[in-house]
């Protein structure tokens, strides 16, 4: 029983994690979610080299265009 609980946990927080990263990114701008995405990743694959520059007026774009770009970038 312990087994299957730990288990069950262990899905849990990995669902929470998957969650996480689909939400839209609306409440951050484009560079500082990019950011993060980034950042997530250099801690799981510190032998990848990653540079990232970001030089887009978000006001000038939609949301819906934002979070397009955002899902390109999370693909690649």
């Amino acid at each position: 029983m312990r087994s299957i609980q730990d288990a069950v946990a262990r899905m849990q927080r990995h669902v929470r994690v998957l969650l996480g990263r689909l939400r839209p990114i609306e409440v951050v701008e484009l560079a500082v979610a990019i950011d993060r995405l980034v950042a997530f990743w250099r801690s799981r694959r510190p032998e990848i080299s990653f540079i990232t520059t970001v030089s887009i007026e978000q006001d000038r774009i939609g949301d819906e265009l934002n979070e397009t770009i955002y899902r390109v970038v999370q693909e690649g």
